[in-house]
């Protein structure tokens, strides 16, 4: 791996880095690339399979002078490399997304283990769900933990995480996250179109479709079809409600974000980009939702930590956080309340709700 304090002429070979960005060709929290996937920049691998496969026989010496290890012609094209990535990173610099990309991906980087609900487990084990590989037993306490996964930013347009190593939660059945101990969840439900309404200067507290179905005056409507009118007239699909469309301010956000796309470009509330090549009308009103929920969820999640410092996040599974805490801290965090989210200036609350994980 490759880190560096944030100068040309800083970067240096290291085992771990906490200092700066690194290049380290893989999703460790402050890596740089994929960050610069995030903004369409080529990265190609930092050492080369072959070479790779070479340096596992080298011992990890400090100081050691993998330069030279690996050839000239390979220290010529890295070094290269370096000083082209440390320009496109100092000439961004001062672009806001990158310090919210760091400061939540560093968050990410706290989840913890969480110990196994042994019988749920071998439940889950037994219905077919391998999860072995991230489970593991410690030797201290004899207690048997599975370990977080490891989340990607930049393997979807819009930003919604990926797994990309260890147990899938993004996929998993809800009625299987109960495998862990003891384990409670806070979920900033009905997130995207209660977000539109906040930028309206408006929070709905209590049940949010409810609340949408009494403002549009849909009586005979069931919650779950409220539901899906809301998702049809926000996502643009052929069932759009004109009465949800008023309501969330739908063509509004629309032409804002149309008269702001910039070469196929947007940004999203927290200045991420998105291409978006030639999506427009609504699909790019949900294209610029779902990348701000995604982000808003993540550094709510982090504001949430910090205001509780005795929970232990484990998983965040899109808009919901799965953690553990002891009984005095559960005590005293309301079941239901408003999570602040600021950023450059800009503030709103999100209303969340807890319940523990069955």
């Amino acid at each position: 791996m490759i880190g560096s304090k944030g100068q040309e002429d800083e970067w240096f070979w290291s085992p771990d880095s906490n200092e700066g960005w690194c290049l380290s060709g893989d999703y460790r929290w402050n890596s740089i690339e994929p960050l610069m996937r995030i903004y369409r920049k080529n990265t190609p691998s930092l050492i080369p399979k072959k070479f790779a496969r070479m340096l596992e026989h080298f011992p990890a010496k400090k100081g050691a002078n993998i330069f030279k290890l690996l050839g000239p012609t390979y220290s010529s094209s890295i070094k290269d490399r370096l000083v082209k990535d440390a320009h496109w990173l100092n000439q961004r610099s001062s672009d806001p997304y990158f310090s919210f990309y760091r400061e939540t991906n560093e968050w990410l980087s706290t989840l913890q283990p969480a110990v196994l609900n042994m019988p749920r487990y071998n439940s889950i084990i037994h219905n077919g769900t391998d999860i072995k590989a991230s489970v593991y037993q410690s030797e201290d306490t004899g207690l048997v933990y599975i370990r977080p996964p490891d989340y990607a930013r930049d393997r979807s347009k819009t930003g919604r995480l990926s797994v990309v190593n260890g147990v899938r939660v993004l996929t998993m059945k809800a009625e299987y996250r109960n495998i862990l101990r003891d384990a409670w969840q806070i979920d900033f439900e009905a997130m995207e179109p209660r977000f539109l309404l906040s930028l309206l200067g408006k929070t709905v507290n209590g049940d949010f479709y409810d609340w949408v179905a009494n403002q549009c005056g849909f009586k005979i409507m069931t919650r779950n079809q409220v539901k899906v009118a809301v998702l049809s007239s926000m996502y643009g699909h052929k069932n759009q409600i004109r009465e949800v469309t008023e309501l969330l301010g739908l063509h509004v956000f629309e032409k804002a974000l149309q008269e702001e796309v910039e070469r196929g470009w947007i940004k999203n509330w927290f200045g991420r980009p998105i291409y978006a090549g030639e999506v427009r009308g609504r699909h790019l009103v949900s294209l610029w939702l779902q990348s701000t929920c995604a982000d808003a969820a993540l550094l709510g999640f982090k504001n949430f930590c910090v205001l509780n410092p005795s929970i232990v996040p484990h998983w965040t599974i899109h808009d919901a956080l799965i953690y553990t805490a002891d009984d005095s801290t559960i005590s005293e965090i309301p079941t239901q309340s408003s999570i602040i989210i600021e950023w450059n200036d800009k503030k709103i609350a999100m209303p969340y709700k807890i319940g523990r994980v069955e």
